[in-house]
């Protein structure tokens, strides 16, 4: 009868100490990544170029491999223009945009072996920059619709991720040249014409 307690008080012991190994491991996995759009905040004019940095940071020593985001943003405000790698991922599949309507989606996939591209990855990371014109007067909000973003071994890592806004004034206009401006500009023009007709012909 007493070995066959101690039996059940060492099964409990190993229970116990698995279950502690176990939480251990899914909180180093349940560490959140932090994705982050930049600047949070920008104002400029119609006809401007809008810079926005997707960055992560916060990284485990597992790194990043892979991304799969959509970004949203009013159309109607901002008009979608191009998107840089910041080739974060090393030798990778290459940045794909894809733009429907309001939103952007960008993936990418790295084809570099897991622990040196771990290695290379230090500190905050841009993934990509997206530019957009300023086509319209208004406020368009950039978030992430939906994400998925994985480590260099291919497992799903979860994050966090900020919304950032971009506001949109009328430019100035141009300024109208002088009207005396514009008949010294129109005189000089004619005296050309007719200095030109004066030159004796080869």
């Amino acid at each position: 009868m007493v070995p066959t307690i101690q039996w059940a008080r060492r099964v409990r012991r190993g229970l116990q100490t698995a279950l502690v190994v176990a939480a251990g491991a899914f909180s180093v996995q349940a560490q959140a990544y932090t994705v982050s759009l930049l600047p949070a905040a920008q104002t400029v004019s119609t006809g401007a170029t809008v810079a926005v940095d997707v960055m992560l940071s916060d990284l485990s020593s597992q790194g990043v491999g892979s991304y799969d985001f959509v970004l949203g943003f009013d159309s109607n405000v901002l008009g979608f223009d191009r998107v840089e790698d910041g080739f974060s991922l090393g030798i990778a599949l290459g940045l794909v945009p894809t733009l429907t309507g309001n939103s952007l989606r960008l993936i990418d996939f790295s084809l570099d072996d897991p622990l040196w591209l771990a290695s290379q990855q230090a500190g905050d990371l841009t993934l990509f920059t997206v530019y957009f014109n300023a086509v319209n007067v208004g406020s368009s909000l950039l978030n992430m619709l939906t994400g998925t973003l994985s480590d260099v071994n291919g497992d799903i890592v979860s994050f966090t991720s900020n919304s950032a806004t971009v506001t949109v004034q009328a430019g100035t206009p141009a300024p109208m040249p002088e009207p005396g401006t514009v008949g010294l500009l129109l005189a000089a023009a004619v005296s050309a014409a007719l200095a030109r007709r004066r030159q004796p012909q080869g």
